[in-house]
């Protein structure tokens, strides 16, 4: 064997918001109980917000006719607190020390981008043309994947929290996500100077429809408002 892997998802017996992050953290508690009966590499994946089959039986016929989306899709793929959910995810999984992770698809409603045969109503208002939000928060970390990954601890780890990476010259990244509605004080430290750029309801549409449009970065005090369910990038020069 050259490697364990697991799957991992956060949605079996509830699927609200709250029960989504509190199972954040059992991404590390999985790594912990893998490390207790061998000393392999660990690949987690695919991670997915739901279910990928439908293993407890518990799905009837009648209940896919009450959604337009087979049960293994989620509609918070397209939302920003599926992408700060990526975030939470990759950190208890980085910080923990695994090899590698796989997340999502890559197109279609498990995915980052939209797929022709898997279109989203448009009640869901996602522009034509554009990616998910978790594909931009994705491909911000993927920038750092040869970066060391620090610990990051939040005092209210089910309202806000984040990863952080460090280069080779010290310089720090860190990514916040707000799980909840409010906007959300976040005290820094005082004692570092950051640039900052925020990714929110009134601007994300923007970052979608130009994936490669690089965020404009301003200076941060030690004190950040965090809109609902928006994500912060913090950097140290």
């Amino acid at each position: 064997m050259d490697f364990l892997s697991f799957p991992a998802t956060p949605q079996a017996h509830a699927a609200d918001y709250r029960t989504i992050v509190e199972n954040l953290v059992t991404h590390r508690d999985v790594v912990t109980s893998c490390r207790s009966f061998t000393d392999k590499a660990i690949h987690v994946g695919p991670v997915t917000l739901k279910t990928r089959m439908n293993a407890g039986g518990w799905e009837t016929e009648d209940a896919k006719h009450h959604t337009p989306f087979p049960p293994d899709a989620d509609p918070r793929q397209l939302s920003l607190f599926g992408a700060g959910w990526t975030i939470g995810s990759m950190k208890h999984l980085a910080e923990s020390g695994i090899q590698a992770a796989t997340y999502f698809e890559t197109c279609g409603w498990r995915g980052l981008m939209p797929h022709p045969d898997q279109a989203w109503p448009s009640t869901y208002g996602l522009p034509k043309r554009a990616v998910y939000p978790v594909y931009i928060i994705i491909s911000e970390i993927l920038k750092r994947k040869h970066q060391r990954v620090a610990r990051l601890i939040s005092d209210d780890p089910l309202s806000m929290d984040g990863i952080a990476f460090v280069d080779d010259q010290g310089r720090e990244t860190i990514l916040l996500a707000n799980y909840t509605s409010n906007t959300l004080p976040i005290a820094l430290p005082q004692e570092k100077a950051f640039t900052s750029f925020i990714f929110n309801a009134d601007n994300i549409e923007t970052y979608i429809l130009d994936s490669e449009k690089e965020p404009d970065y301003k200076p941060q005090s030690d004190f950040l408002l965090l809109p609902a369910f928006a994500i912060s990038i913090l950097k140290t020069s």
